[in-house]
């Protein structure tokens, strides 16, 4: 990997952060763990590879 990959890996990483810390707070009870789950399940119903939505999200 050369130097100029390296630095343009801590870049991308500075901007990701700086990105997420714009976003606004989640909300209460709601880890942000949730949320990937959430993203995963979305991109599965998208493929047709789960149907419906069996599971409770909230308490």
């Amino acid at each position: 990997m050369t130097n100029e990959k390296i630095k343009r890996m801590f870049d991308a990483f500075y901007q990701a952060k700086r990105i997420r810390d714009m976003l606004p707070p989640l909300p209460q009870g709601v880890m942000p763990s949730y949320i990937q789950y959430l993203d995963v399940i979305h991109s599965l119903q998208k493929e047709k590879k789960i149907s419906g939505f069996p599971i409770s999200v909230m308490p």
